[in-house]
């Protein structure tokens, strides 16, 4: 079909289709098919090269230290502050990955993938100084985790329920805008597997109540992916606290983040 090449860098960052960030499996996702053709048959191979700070991780992370019932997943990390990390040295490896054949590609348009899943979503860097905490993710692609997606929204909810399964409740959840913001930031996408850090103020958010979070992608073409869900409860700070030196009026406690599969 006279196209040369396609190089591909695969990543190892919990970033889909990536799932877990350090365990030395490495995803990316192929798009670049030729267009408007009858059916074709591509020829892999993989490239694989140590440098002089490439890593091995010899054990001891969350991997070996988590339950067999919570299993490490989408977007966590197998390193962990007890992985004993090995310089790789220097190496290079080369392997065939044999043929694959793809039907037509005639008809199929100009929008086929929607934005990839955004599976690391969480809240966290508490500031109490300030009021604020921290939203972070890793910003998706316009083409699965290739481009820049038209819009990134932020929706939240107390019912878990608005935000859960396939699609959003936007009528009834609300969504983050830049009144939330706490400093000169902006919900402009950034490109795919750059991350994004967000601080939110904690003066929008009422005390003692449990709230669900989670990432709307959209596309050029309208085509969008959700999240994985995070979850934030603030409570009040109790007297016997105040007593011992906390002179805040809110606790952010329990950020924990929720994986939708």
């Amino acid at each position: 079909m006279g196209q040369g090449p396609v190089e591909l860098l695969l990543t190892d960052e919990g970033m889909h289709p990536d799932t877990i960030k350090g365990d030395g499996i490495y995803a990316k996702f192929f798009t670049k098919f030729v267009m408007n053709a009858n059916e074709t048959r591509y020829t892999l191979k993989c490239d694989v090269a140590g440098t002089d700070t490439s890593m091995v991780n010899q054990g001891a992370g969350s991997l070996r230290s988590t339950s067999s019932h919570t299993p490490p997943c989408c977007g966590s990390s197998a390193v962990s502050e007890g992985s004993v990390l090995a310089p790789s040295g220097m190496f290079s490896r080369s392997e065939s990955g044999g043929i694959v054949i793809v039907g037509s590609t005639k008809g199929l348009g100009n929008n086929i993938y929607p934005p990839g899943k955004i599976n690391d979503l969480s809240l966290g860097s508490l500031n109490f100084d300030e009021g604020t905490f921290e939203v972070s993710f890793t910003s998706t692609g316009d083409d699965l985790d290739d481009g820049i997606v038209a819009s990134n929204q932020l929706f939240f909810s107390a019912n878990q329920t608005l935000i859960s399964g396939d699609m959003i409740d936007e009528a009834e959840a609300e969504l983050v805008d830049i009144n939330f913001l706490a400093g000169n930031y902006t919900f402009d996408p950034l490109p795919a597997s750059e991350v994004v850090s967000l601080p939110l103020s904690m003066n929008m958010f009422n005390v003692s109540e449990q709230y669900y979070f989670r990432i709307k992608a959209t596309d050029q073409g309208g085509k969008f992916s959700l999240s994985n869900v995070a979850r934030l409860f603030i409570t009040e700070v109790s007297n016997s606290a105040m007593r011992m030196g906390l002179n805040l009026g809110i606790v952010m406690m329990a950020l924990i983040a929720i994986w939708i599969h």
